[in-house]
């Protein structure tokens, strides 16, 4: 997909802030008393965070036509 680079700019930057998002919502859960909530939240920033770490940097290109490299 070609996506508008300011577009993909705006997400990596949004998902940078994702762990900052979790810790909010886990504070406002605890403070509401919605420990389930809370543990969700937490294990869902956990995997965000295992992932981002884990895969990093990795991706893959997907194409739909052939290309040829060695012109």
């Amino acid at each position: 997909m070609n996506s508008p680079e300011w577009l993909k700019k705006w997400l990596r930057w949004f998902l940078g802030l994702d762990i900052f998002i979790h810790t909010i919502e886990i504070g406002i859960a605890i403070y509401e008393g919605a420990y389930i909530t809370a543990g969700v939240i937490g294990f869902t920033g956990i995997v965000m965070l295992l992932a981002f770490w884990i895969l990093g940097e990795e991706h893959t290109h997907i194409h739909t036509h052939p290309h040829n490299h060695e012109e």
